[in-house]
């Protein structure tokens, strides 16, 4: 059975604690995802930034003119080890009502899964055992 290292999307496109929230949000237009890790320059992760933070600001009508992605990301991160099991992964997705969740090895993100990457995966296992 594949675990988080197998499916995880290793190319993790992150911003920092101080970059700009409008930077923040281009990126997730421009690559078609819904949140990104915030890593400090020592490569800690330290939040994540998503639609939906973007979305609260403007229904609190906050003046985003120098809004900075620390101001406004969760800091309390949902992570999964890189030898994490489907069924914990599919765990920390559903009870959390998170989308995406940061894979870790020693500490560092390596990868991020997304409920699609999981469901694609699921997809795939059905598919071999059917034939």
């Amino acid at each position: 059975m594949p675990v988080a290292r197998d499916i995880m999307t290793p190319a993790v496109i992150s911003v920092q604690p101080e970059d700009h929230i409008n930077d923040a949000m281009d990126l997730l237009l421009a690559n078609r995802i819904s949140g990104i890790p915030v890593i400090e320059e020592n490569g800690k992760l330290v939040g994540i930034i998503s639609e939906a933070d973007r979305l609260k600001l403007f229904k609190e009508g906050t003046d985003i003119k120098k809004a900075r992605v620390c101001d406004y990301m969760t800091s309390d991160v949902i992570t999964v080890d890189e030898e994490a099991s489907l069924e914990e992964i599919a765990d920390r997705l559903t009870t959390s009502g998170i989308r995406r969740v940061p894979v870790l090895h020693d500490g560092d993100v390596v990868g991020i899964i997304s409920r699609r990457d999981m469901l694609l995966t699921l997809s795939i296992i059905n598919q071999r055992r059917r034939g």
